[in-house]
């Protein structure tokens, strides 16, 4: 906002140029609001980038009985790993927490062989 100051310093040099001159004039590009708004959001996603993810080993101890299960169940190791990486992002602490509905719902359920489900459902109790 201009001061009265800047207002009575300006007033004359504009009015002799005669009505309609201002309309005339492009509208600026972004203002500094914009600039913050924008180095901000630059800024936020920088951060979440650069975050470091916990490696899918580190997953797999972070969920209790897991690889125990993967093991006595017989499931591929390739599938086994993207499970992982699945039940690490649900956010269980441990295998009991899952139900039936989780694992159908997890996108790699699809990957498993009818008996690799069967044997993953009765040894992880669900």
């Amino acid at each position: 906002m201009a001061s009265a100051s800047a207002v009575r310093e300006w007033l004359p040099r504009v009015l002799p140029l005669g009505p309609g001159i201002l309309r005339d004039v492009a509208p600026c590009g972004p203002h500094f609001a914009l600039w913050v708004r924008q180095g901000a959001e630059e800024f936020d996603a920088a951060a979440a980038l650069h975050a470091s993810r916990p490696s899918a080993s580190a997953s797999s101890r972070a969920v209790r009985g897991l690889a125990e299960l993967f093991q006595n169940a017989a499931i591929d190791e390739a599938v086994a790993q993207q499970l992982r990486v699945e039940i690490d992002a649900l956010g269980a602490v441990d295998v009991q927490e899952l139900r039936l509905e989780d694992w159908r719902a997890l996108p790699s359920w699809a990957r498993l062989r009818p008996l690799e489900r069967r044997r993953l459902v009765v040894r992880s109790g669900v």
